[in-house]
């Protein structure tokens, strides 16, 4: 279990992609959240400090960042469909996930095909995801969502 419990350690430290210009916004998050919600501010900053920044036009497009829309998969549930949002801009919960959620922490910063654990448990047993695809920025847009979408978004927003 000890040795379990390193593995996903090390994964959690790997080495992130991010635009410099959501790693400020991100940093200023963390620290307006830190009194709000301390883990999920602690949580947000480890995520940070192993990023490597870059120009938007030279992120890779099959890295998530902000207002990506992902689709993943939990554990070999069904797919979801998601945007990674900033804090409060939750106009269509249903079709988003905050960055300060579990998921949304997880799935910052990572490529495509990566599987990375979430950070919390359910019976005892960390949860995975899978990054199964990235949709271009939504650049102030709403996404389309079709009503299968919207069977997994409770477990979806811890």
């Amino acid at each position: 279990m000890a040795r379990h419990k390193e593995k996903i350690m090390h994964i959690n430290q790997a080495m992130i992609a991010l635009t410099s210009d959501d790693h400020k916004r991100l940093l200023a998050q963390a620290y307006y959240h830190a009194e709000r919600d301390p883990h999920a501010a602690e949580r947000l900053m480890r995520k940070l400090r192993n990023a490597t920044l870059f120009e938007s036009e030279e992120l890779s497009e099959d890295v998530v960042s902000m207002n990506s829309i992902v689709r993943y998969r939990i554990d070999g549930e069904a797919p979801a469909r998601r945007a990674l949002v900033f804090p409060g801009k939750g106009i269509q919960p249903e079709a988003e996930i905050s960055v300060l959620t579990a998921l949304g922490t997880a799935l910052l910063g990572q490529r495509v095909g990566e599987r990375i654990p979430l950070d919390f448990q359910e019976a005892g047993h960390p949860r995975w995801v899978q990054i199964e695809g990235i949709e271009p920025d939504l650049k102030g847009g709403m996404i389309p969502v079709q009503p299968k979408e919207l069977a997994g978004v409770a477990h979806s927003q811890g």
